[in-house]
C-alpha cells in the first residue's frame, strides 16, 4: 500500500504556521525578558549611586536638603536604557542601621546626626510587548540602602600615638568617663562642633608627658630595608601599608624626634598641597587650611624602659593637620578632629572615620 504524502501537505503547512507563532513568541519573550533585566540592572546602579551620594553628605553633617538632593543628582546622572530618569526626593529615606546585629532598625522622619543610613528608590516602566499581555502598566522599582560603616583597622596612619582622651575630652569636655567608646554624642559632636571647639594642640614629646604623642616605629612593607629615623619620617610624608586599628600594639621611637618630626611635616604639607614657611599653615590643593591625616589614639601603655613605650591601639583618629608652630621653645601641631570617609575594616564600635557601603 502506498502512502501519499501529499494528502498530508495541508497538516504540515498548519503545523509549521503553529510552530513558527511559537517560536516568535518564544523570541519575543527572550528579548522582552533581557531588555527587563537590562533596565533593571540600570535602574539598580542609579539607586546605588544615589545611596552612596547621600549617605556622603549625611556623614559630614551637611544639612537634609544638601544629603537628598545629592542623592536625587547622582542618581539622575545615570541614564537607563539611555533614557533620562526621574527622581524625586521623596524617594529618599534616611534610617538607622545597626551592624552589630546587621539589621535595620527603620526609617526615619528626617535625616540628622541620628541616622546612618540613606535609601533611594528608582523606577522605570517596563513598556514592552511582552508585559503587555498580563498588564499595561509594568513598572520596575530598584531600592538600594547605603550606610555610613564605622572603619576600625586601615593603613595610610601616620607614625603618633597620641592619648585616646585628647579625643573624648575635645568632644565633651564636662564627660567625666574619658576612656569611654565613643557615644551617638561623640559623632553629632564631631560634625556639630565649631571648628575652634574641635582643634587639638599636641607637643612633639613623649606619650607619658600629657598633651604629648610619641613617635611611632611602624615598618613598611613597602620600604623593608627602612628603620629609625628614616623609617619615622617617610611614615608621615608616606603611605604606609601596614594595617592598624584596635588592638594593635606598636613601640614608640625614644625621645619625641622633634627634628624629623617638624621637617617630615613640612614636606608632607608642600607634597599635598602648600606649606607656608612664614605661618607654619598647611593648606590642601583647595587651598583649604589643613592636610587631612590619620594617627592612633592609645589607651594602655608599658613602659620598655631606656625611653621606650610600647602602646596599644584603641582607635585610628581622622584630622585636619592645620599648623606647625613654637611655643615656649616647644614645637606644636595644631589640628580638628573631623570625621572622613576611606577604606578598611569595618566595626560594630563607633569611630570618626567611615566607610560607605551598600547593605541589604
Amino acid at each position: 500500500m502506498t502512502v501519499r504524502l501529499s494528502n498530508r501537505r495541508g497538516a504540515i503547512l498548519v503545523l509549521a504556521a503553529f510552530l513558527m507563532v511559537v517560536v516568535l513568541g518564544m523570541l519575543v519573550v527572550v528579548v522582552d525578558m533581557s531588555r527587563m533585566y537590562a533596565q533593571k540592572n540600570e535602574l539598580q546602579t542609579a539607586a546605588d549611586a544615589g545611596a552612596l551620594a547621600g549617605v556622603m553628605e549625611l556623614l559630614v553633617g551637611s544639612p537634609e536638603v544638601v544629603v537628598k538632593d545629592s542623592a536625587v543628582s547622582f542618581s539622575q546622572k545615570n541614564q537607563v536604557l539611555k533614557q533620562n530618569i526621574t527622581v524625586s526626593t521623596a524617594d529618599v529615606i534616611c534610617g538607622v542601621w545597626d551592624e552589630a546585629t546587621r539589621t535595620y532598625l527603620g526609617d526615619a522622619a528626617q535625616c540628622g546626626s541620628a541616622e546612618n543610613t540613606v535609601a533611594v528608590t528608582t523606577r522605570g516602566a517596563a513598556n514592552y510587548i511582552f508585559p503587555l499581555f498580563m498588564n499595561s502598566n509594568v513598572q520596575l522599582v530598584a531600592t538600594a540602602r547605603a550606610f555610613a560603616a564605622n572603619v576600625g583597622v586601615t593603613k595610610c596612619v601616620k607614625p603618633w600615638a597620641i592619648p585616646y582622651d585628647t579625643l573624648t575630652r575635645t568632644l565633651q569636655p564636662t564627660n567625666p568617663d574619658v576612656y569611654r567608646n565613643l557615644d551617638a554624642l561623640d559623632l553629632q559632636q564631631l560634625t556639630e562642633l565649631s571648628v575652634a571647639d574641635r582643634t587639638f594642640e599636641l607637643k612633639i614629646g613623649s606619650p607619658p608627658d600629657a598633651g604629648n604623642f610619641g613617635s611611632l616605629d611602624v615598618p613598611d612593607p613597602n620600604y623593608p630595608r627602612l628603620n629609625g629615623k628614616a623609617l619615622y619620617s617617610s611614615n608621615i610624608i608616606k603611605c604606609n601599608g601596614t594595617p592598624i586599628g584596635p588592638g594593635s600594639v606598636l613601640d614608640t621611637e625614644t625621645g619625641g624626634a622633634v627634628g624629623p618630626t617638624r621637617k617630615s611635616l613640612e614636606e608632607f604639607c608642600a607634597a599635598e598641597g602648600t606649606y607656608n614657611n612664614v605661618t607654619g599653615n598647611c593648606y590642601d590643593t583647595n587651598n583649604e587650611l589643613g592636610i587631612v591625616a590619620k594617627a592612633a589614639l592609645w589607651s594602655q601603655r608599658t613602659d620598655k624602659g631606656n625611653g621606650k613605650y610600647s602602646v596599644t591601639v584603641r582607635q585610628i583618629v581622622s584630622f585636619r593637620l592645620t599648623n606647625l608652630s613654637q611655643k615656649n621653645g616647644e614645637s606644636i601641631v595644631t589640628g580638628y578632629f573631623l570625621p572622613i570617609i576611606t577604606s578598611g575594616g569595618i566595626t560594630p564600635l563607633k569611630t570618626t572615620i567611615k566607610r560607605p557601603i551598600l547593605v541589604s
